[in-house]
């Protein structure tokens, strides 16, 4: 997916710009990302865990939307659980 590879690009030149290498990313480019919230660290299983725990501790189901609004990539996270834990059961 072109979306996915070009914010794995923008985390990278953002490594890059704060270690001082020379990147193609800028502090104006840097400042408009950060105006919209974007994650500059990709979340690790166990900070989206947490986040599912405190959504259970709210709703009490784990049937996160897709499209949660308070948290778009939670709902995609629970998805992809499912997606493979479906794989598991069929050995994949």
């Amino acid at each position: 997916n072109e979306l996915t590879e070009w914010v794995s690009d923008q985390r990278v030149c953002y490594s890059n710009f704060q270690n001082g290498v020379k990147t193609s990313i800028n502090y104006e480019q840097i400042k408009l990302l950060n105006e919209i919230g974007f994650e500059w660290v990709k979340a690790s299983w166990e900070e989206r865990y947490k986040e599912l725990k405190v959504y259970v501790h709210e709703f009490g189901n784990t049937i996160v939307p897709r499209k949660y609004s308070k948290n778009t990539a939670l709902g995609k996270f629970v998805a992809n659980q499912r997606k493979y834990y479906k794989k598991f059961q069929r050995g994949e």
